[in-house]
């Protein structure tokens, strides 16, 4: 999918399992992968994963004021609402 779309810089957004494996997956693979606290510039990045599992609708709402929707991935298992605000 990231190679598909021309991603090659993937930020990834949580602290918990899904994390580390989101940093892992694209091992050997050319891309750029990495975990972003808070506050951090989202300009270099093509697109931000949501891996937080504990709040991901608020990590969600969160930068969908800072980056375009369409730059944002994450699990359909979140059940994250794109609801406008």
């Amino acid at each position: 999918m990231c190679r598909q779309n021309g991603w090659e810089r993937i930020a990834v957004v949580g602290e918990e399992d899904l994390t580390d494996i989101a940093l892992l997956v694209p091992h050997g693979k050319g891309l750029s992968v990495e975990k972003i606290g808070k506050g951090k510039e989202l300009a270099s990045f093509d697109e931000i994963f949501i891996a937080d599992m504990d709040n991901p609708q608020a990590v969600y709402d969160n930068l969908k004021t800072r980056v375009k929707l369409n730059r944002l991935l994450y699990l359909d298992l979140f059940h994250i609402s794109r609801r406008c605000d």
